[in-house]
């Protein structure tokens, strides 16, 4: 049986420590070649919702319907004090890719969002695709062109480890299939600096794959996949509660696991 924190790659080595291999093989050099490796990977990724999803664009559809009804259970308990508060709501797409999540998704639930994407073709294929939508103008402040009023606001095109929220800003903070790029310690970080950027009653959703046994290290696009014990104790660092976690149904037998956390900052 692989204990939780042993790590194998995707060529058959196996590392008995995680905190050891991270800071041997990231940790050294601050990580710029972990990051450098994941961008070139991604570089020649073609901008398509096919492309993001490794081959596997069939899936978008039941993806984003299962996330709709998880973020709908989940914002039932937050609604009230949102609509004491009152104003827009906002929420941000954490390695928002091609804007496939927002276009899908968060546009239809809250007024106001941003994208986070260090890609910049897949941000320009975002900016393309949310005009086509109407959510967003083109950067010429005109508003935006949806009945209900829900707009694309800001793009940021910077990692994760680089992007530091405003604080209080976010009722919603989605982060899907992107934080296997960040070490541990990065990812603790980065959770943090999202629990600041949260506004009363908001919501950090993370949604990622699981892996079955211990940590699984893809060196092609430096990235690796956590079992849900690791999820779990990195929340726990994080400082973030964990408020509901469900399975993603109704994926092909062959991909991994997925698991949606909901979470809030401990008060």
């Amino acid at each position: 049986m692989v204990a939780d924190d042993t790590v194998c790659d995707n060529h058959g080595n196996v590392y008995e420590d995680v905190d050891t291999w991270w800071k041997e093989h990231v940790h050294a050099d601050r990580g710029k070649k972990w990051y450098r490796d994941a961008i070139h990977y991604w570089k020649g990724v073609d901008a398509t919702v096919d492309g993001v999803l490794g081959g596997f664009g069939s899936v978008s559809h039941v993806d984003t319907s299962e996330s709709r009804a998880f973020l709908h259970h989940v914002l039932e308990s937050q609604r009230k004090r949102t609509h004491e508060r009152g104003g827009r709501t906002r929420a941000i797409d954490c390695g928002a890719g091609v804007g496939r999540i927002t276009e899908q998704l968060l546009i239809d639930v809250f007024d106001d969002v941003d994208l986070l994407e260090p890609l910049p073709h897949f941000l320009d294929k975002a900016k393309e695709n949310l005009a086509r939508a109407g959510a967003w103008d083109g950067g010429q402040h005109k508003g935006t062109m949806r009945s209900d009023g829900h707009r694309v606001n800001h793009f940021f095109q910077m990692g994760m480890q680089d992007f530091e929220p405003e604080e209080k800003a976010y009722d919603c903070v989605w982060i899907q299939w992107c934080l296997g790029h960040l070490d541990d310690r990065a990812c603790v970080e980065f959770l943090q600096r999202c629990g600041k950027g949260l506004r009363d009653g908001g919501l950090v959703v993370v949604k990622e794959n699981i892996s079955s046994k211990g940590i699984i290290l893809d060196r092609e696009d430096s990235s690796v996949t956590r079992p849900h014990s690791c999820w779990l104790r990195l929340f726990k660092q994080s400082g973030l509660i964990l408020v509901k976690v469900e399975n993603q149904r109704q994926f092909p037998r062959e991909l991994f696991e997925v698991k949606m956390y909901a979470l809030k900052p401990k008060c």
